[in-house]
């Protein structure tokens, strides 16, 4: 599993994230009938840094 830590700046992204070679590859079977397949993990830090967020509580009332 490959991790990528973001950095704040005032782009919207990296242009070379994500290998074309790699999502073409069907060793991966990312790419079937059209489709792409995206598999997501998403760690959240509470650390403080800004960025919004009320201290990870889910008021749904």
């Amino acid at each position: 599993t490959n991790f990528h830590t973001f950095s704040s700046g005032n782009d919207w992204g990296y242009s070379e994230f994500l290998d074309g070679n790699y999502l073409n590859s069907r060793r991966n079977d990312l790419i079937t009938d059209d489709r792409l397949r995206v598999y997501v993990g998403v760690v959240v830090d509470g650390g403080g840094g800004g960025g919004g967020g009320g201290g990870g509580k889910i008021d749904d009332g």
